[in-house]
Formats: C-alpha cells, sequence, structure tokens
C-alpha cells in the first residue's frame, strides 16, 4: 500500500488530537458545519432502503 496513492478523508473532533495530523504529508483543513440539507443530500442515496435492503425499517 505504500507505494500507492492514496486519498484519505477523516473526520474527527476538533478536541481529537489524533497522532497522524503531525506527519508532514498530511493536511488539515477546518470545515464547518454542514447545513441539515447538505447532510441529507449527502446521506440520502447510503440511506435509502435500497442501498441496504433489510437493514432499514421505516
Amino acid at each position: 500500500m505504500r507505494a500507492l496513492p492514496v486519498l484519505a478523508l477523516i473526520t474527527f473532533r476538533p478536541e481529537y488530537e489524533a497522532p497522524w495530523t503531525r506527519l508532514a504529508h498530511v493536511t488539515s483543513i477546518a470545515l464547518d458545519r454542514l447545513p441539515q440539507r447538505s447532510i441529507r443530500a449527502l446521506t440520502a442515496p447510503a440511506s435509502a432502503p435500497q442501498a441496504a435492503p433489510g437493514l432499514i425499517q421505516s
């Protein structure tokens, strides 16, 4: 895996001190909270019943 180019997007709360943030090849970007409308747009496809049949009940 070390020879492969990888893009990893990792989220965590600001109070958490992640050990990897000290690495030279890591870039941290502080983002503001998303509006509810954007959250629904991002999560809707993955949370649709056809995405995980039998796992989601309404």
